[in-house]
């Protein structure tokens, strides 16, 4: 056992870089780990020995420490247990957690935790994961055993005290083959056979012929859901095994989108790891619009599923034809360097905002600008074509609506506020 003699900081933490098991700390790359829910990383000294220090968050679910190996920990050999050493001064029984993540095949994240002997000091910390469960929401399904890439340590779970943690020497389990570098871009154009797949009651059909190949989207093929919200979680998913690498902080996604209404809310939603997710709305009935989904500040590596949820705040139509869509050119990039197409914010100007009454819009382009507004169940309320610079809202009664706004070929939606 170790004594805590001396603690200050040796190293700084840096993003995007991996270690693998034993994790003792003398390596820079140790220094790696990254944290949640408020917690605080450092690597400090006890005496000769590196060890990692967590000051945890007062999130009482979240607060947690996270590293992303560049070796999986191999899960499917009879190797299933794993020790580390936990210190603490505070004289009190902890309820901890130790999950591992980022499964090669896209499997869930599982988890154990473990409970403090409630001594000041040193103890070593045994968990067999042979009887481990998926982590949340996927607890209750059964367990399958894979190769994972992130291990993630909850020093005090279900607390929401801020205290003070050193962990050293975690090991355990069997390493497996490198985990392959994530992408920094990537381009989905339905021009070849995808991976997508349904799940929660949509359907999925790959690569359809584009029915309206003029405009914002002239691909020959796209891919087609239908049954959009058949159960509360209906999705498309796409698994990508390599991830992707969003340490830089500046990256987004981009979807094409077509189908016969409006739906105010299409979240899209990064899995592996700890999930992130955001949302757009589709307000172009019958016309391929694009729809950018900003993830900057998310710095993730480990993020390897793409899980799109087409309708997250309606109920299934009453004609089955209504819930059906196309989706084409899924894009990752920097997120400004996206939707070239889909004329941003800065081209049209809406303003006030909130308004009552009328709305004003002032443009760059002389092209014809023609405005529809929806309402938050996609509804559309109102219309006018051909805009010169001001719209009558008086006929809309308080509240949040989609301003959706075309010229040309380009399209941009904003939100508006209608006292």
């Amino acid at each position: 056992m170790k004594k805590i003699t001396l603690l200050f900081s040796l190293l700084a933490v840096s993003l995007g870089t991996a270690q693998s098991l034993p994790i003792d700390f003398s390596d820079p790359l140790d220094a790696n780990f990254t944290t949640a829910g408020g917690a605080v990383f450092s690597v400090t000294a006890d005496g000769t020995n590196a060890v990692g220090q967590i000051i945890g968050g007062a999130a009482q679910y979240d607060s947690r420490m996270d590293l992303v190996l560049d070796t999986y920990i191999d899960m499917t050999t009879a190797a299933k247990t794993f020790t580390f050493e936990y210190y603490t001064t505070e004289a009190v029984v902890m309820n901890g957690l130790l999950q591992i993540g980022a499964e090669g095949a896209g499997g869930f994240a599982i988890e154990k935790g473990f409970v403090t002997d409630g001594n000041i000091g040193w103890e070593t910390i045994t968990i067999d994961f042979s009887d481990a469960t998926n982590g949340y929401p996927n607890a209750g399904l059964p367990v399958v055993f894979g190769q994972y890439a992130q291990i993630s340590v909850f020093t005090n779970f279900a607390d929401t005290g801020v205290s003070t943690y050193w962990i050293d020497d975690i090991a355990g389990a069997a390493n497996g083959a490198a985990v392959a570098q994530p992408l920094t871009s990537l381009v989905v154009d339905f021009e070849t056979a995808t991976s997508f797949a349904a799940d929660s009651g949509i359907t999925y059909t790959d690569q359809v012929a584009n029915d309206l190949t003029t405009g914002a989207n002239s691909s020959a093929t796209v891919g087609l859901v239908s049954g959009i919200n058949s159960g509360p979680y209906s999705n498309a998913q796409l698994f990508v095994s390599e991830g992707f690498d969003m340490s830089a902080g500046d990256k987004g996604f981009s979807i094409m989108v077509k189908g016969p209404r409006a739906i105010p809310v299409i979240k899209f939603k990064l899995e592996g790891g700890a999930n992130n997710e955001r949302d757009a709305a589709y307000t172009t009935p019958g016309v391929w619009q694009e729809l950018t989904f900003d993830f900057a500040g998310d710095v993730s590596v480990v993020h390897n599923k793409i899980v799109i949820f087409f309708d997250f705040a309606t109920a299934a139509s009453t004609d089955v034809a209504d819930d059906v869509f196309m989706f084409d050119n899924v894009t990752f990039d920097v997120f400004s360097s996206l939707s070239t197409k889909s004329f941003a914010a800065n081209t049209v100007k809406m303003y006030p905002n909130p308004a009552k009454g009328f709305v004003n819009f002032s443009s760059t382009s002389n092209e014809v600008l023609d405005v529809a507004v929806y309402d938050m169940l996609g509804k559309q309320v109102l219309r006018a074509n051909a805009v010169q610079s001001q719209l009558n809202i008086s006929s809309l009664n308080p509240g949040m609506y989609f301003v959706n706004m075309t010229q040309g070929s380009n399209v941009s939606t904003k939100k508006l506020l209608v006292n």
